[in-house]
């Protein structure tokens, strides 16, 4: 049987754990500690960058008085990986968070976006637009239907046809 020991938390926050797990497995970090995994440097420079921004605004320090405030990514446009808004999963999504019909995250079909400036005003939920197509990345106007749900064919049914 290996023999355990009590090591450091190798993220440096200095708490104590045994060097293996129930199953003799070597461990190095504390449960949830392994995204804290920088060097020294790596946490002086950081800390320093933000004490540094932090005292040269003053608005910070009246906000926040002596504490710093937590660091959160900007929404949007400021993010790094913000793409315009546009997203694809099975239909094109963008971000409208004013729409009406806008989901939870903001993002509202382009197919529907489309169909309602046609039309000039909101489609109301008993309302869809069908891909005549039947390719939900394609939203031309000219390859969009606008239908009443109860009028609409079972999905699938034009691309079945088409292929037969």
């Amino acid at each position: 049987m290996i023999e355990r020991q009590i090591i450091d938390c190798a993220c440096g926050c200095g708490m104590l754990l045994e060097d293996r797990d129930q199953w003799s497995h070597k461990r190095r970090f504390v449960n949830g500690h392994n995204s804290r995994m920088r060097t020294t440097e790596d946490r002086k420079r950081i800390a320093e960058s933000v004490r540094a921004s932090y005292l040269r605004d003053p608005e910070l320090r009246q906000i926040h008085g002596t504490r710093l405030a937590p660091f959160r990514f900007p929404k949007a446009d400021g993010h790094p990986s913000w793409n315009g808004g546009r997203t694809v999963r099975r239909y094109v999504y963008l971000y409208r968070p004013e729409h009406p019909r806008a989901n939870s995250s903001g993002y509202v079909a382009e197919h529907r976006l489309v169909m309602e400036e046609l039309l000039g005003r909101f489609l109301q939920p008993q309302e869809v637009v069908h891909h005549i197509d039947c390719n939900p990345h394609n939203n031309d106007p000219s390859l969009l239907a606008h239908a009443r749900k109860s009028a609409t064919p079972a999905r699938g049914i034009c691309c079945e046809a088409k292929s037969g």
